[in-house]
């Protein structure tokens, strides 16, 4: 019957978002915040894992890498809470509740022999649309099944006591336990795809280092890198040598170095004119001594 994928869809749909949202109220360090905290906060815990293997994960792939992450942290917050459960009760007596009223409206004014059950169910299931936040699946009534002769009232009482029977039942279901990776992969709606949107930013990289922008959304004309990287980690070389250039973006605008590629059609380029070729990038010069973001790689 329909009943239980309709409840189900209710209970899981929203569930996503609701874990974002926990975990973002929850969270005491403002990682979520923005997409240059949340990168400030994946540097701070490769410092701390001291692994060249997720170094080179993060700099060669970056979107796979932080969605690793946000995955694990996930499962981590929901394996350490408590609420799980409740949001699913929760859920699950507000869309046994709305099934029933649905029912009682539709048996209102109703009586005698009932020849097609399909046509009152389906007027169950237009009632339970109409209140715009349930989406009731149909195939399951095609079919000889709901096409049967019944009185009215029985078949009601039939219909509420299966409700009734389906609420303790699901009850029993979220009562056990089960693996959080796989209540994530029932989501329609995955909580780390909402997190990860949120702190990607815009997609765009660095020209030279491919440093992500920060800046969030996809209205903003001029793109901007906080944490720019030296250029040897993605096989970047210096001009004439085959030694990895162990140097910045805003080093090399500071220093007034030049670049060579194919943007410029490999004609030599001072770092400070890279606006001539790359219009939409702001990458400030590091000034001496500075003790910015740019000295993390050092």
């Amino acid at each position: 019957m329909c009943l239980k994928p309709t409840a189900l869809s209710y209970i899981y749909r929203t569930l996503g978002t609701l874990i974002m949202e926990k975990m973002i109220s929850q969270d005491k360090t403002g990682q979520y915040l923005s997409p240059l905290a949340f990168n400030c906060s994946l540097l701070e815990e490769l410092l701390v894992e001291d692994s060249f293997e997720s170094y080179l994960e993060y700099l060669h792939f970056f979107d796979t890498f932080c969605l690793q992450k946000i995955q694990e942290r996930v499962v981590v917050h929901l394996s350490a809470s408590e609420g799980l459960e409740n949001w699913r009760l929760q859920r699950l007596g507000e869309i046994i509740g709305k099934m029933s009223v649905a029912v009682s409206e539709t048996a209102e004014g109703v009586s005698g022999v009932l020849s097609d059950t399909k046509l009152l169910l389906e007027k169950v299931c237009l009632t339970l649309e109409l209140d715009g936040d349930v989406e009731v699946p149909r195939d399951t009534l095609d079919g000889p099944l709901f096409s049967i002769t019944i009185e009215w009232d029985r078949f009601v009482t039939c219909l509420l006591g299966t409700l009734a029977e389906l609420r303790l039942t699901l009850a029993r279901e979220f009562s056990q336990n089960i693996k959080v990776t796989e209540l994530l992969c029932a989501l329609p709606l995955k909580p780390q795809d909402c997190l990860f949107q949120r702190v990607r930013g815009c997609e765009k990289r660095c020209p030279f280092c491919k440093a992500p922008c920060v800046i969030w959304g996809t209205e903003h004309e001029v793109h901007s890198a906080r944490l720019h990287r030296p250029k040897g980690l993605l096989s970047y070389t210096c001009s004439n040598s085959c030694t990895l250039s162990h140097v910045s973006c805003p080093v090399d605008i500071a220093q007034d170095n030049l670049f060579a590629n194919k943007d410029t059609e490999n004609k030599p380029l001072a770092y400070r004119d890279y606006r001539t070729v790359y219009p939409d990038w702001s990458i400030p010069p590091e000034e001496p001594g500075s003790q910015t973001l740019f000295a993390y790689w050092r």
